[in-house]
């Protein structure tokens, strides 16, 4: 038997547990996942200090969410690594074309100096 710890319900098996811990959350809004890291680890913390009291697929949702917000972080990360590299590549390029500039005007100046 699977008993139900908000209400003390019994169920043969625990995919009926799981339907029925729904009826505990149900019109509640989902919790929103914190932008603030120290709030992330913390919620992370929670939710595994709970997964034995969810059943196998609450725990699973869970695990599986806190996955993809992991995953999307390093994505974020990647992806703004590799803008600030073309903005690097580019501002190189932008370096090299002045001191191109620069080289082609202090020949001239030197040359300006040998006919005088």
């Amino acid at each position: 038997m699977f008993k139900c710890k908000e209400c003390g319900k019994e169920f043969e098996d625990w995919h009926a547990l799981g339907g029925h811990m729904r009826t505990h959350t149900a019109g509640q809004e989902r919790t929103v996942v914190p932008a603030d890291e120290e709030q992330r680890k913390e919620r992370l913390s929670q939710a595994l200090g709970k997964l034995s009291e969810l059943s196998p697929q609450e725990a699973w949702q869970i695990v599986v969410s806190w996955i993809m917000d992991v995953h999307r972080q390093l994505q974020m990360k990647d992806e703004t690594i590799q803008s600030y590299r073309l903005r690097l590549r580019d501002s190189e390029a932008k370096i090299e074309a002045v001191q191109n500039e620069l080289k082609k005007l202090q020949q001239t100046v030197e040359e300006g100096r040998k006919i005088v």
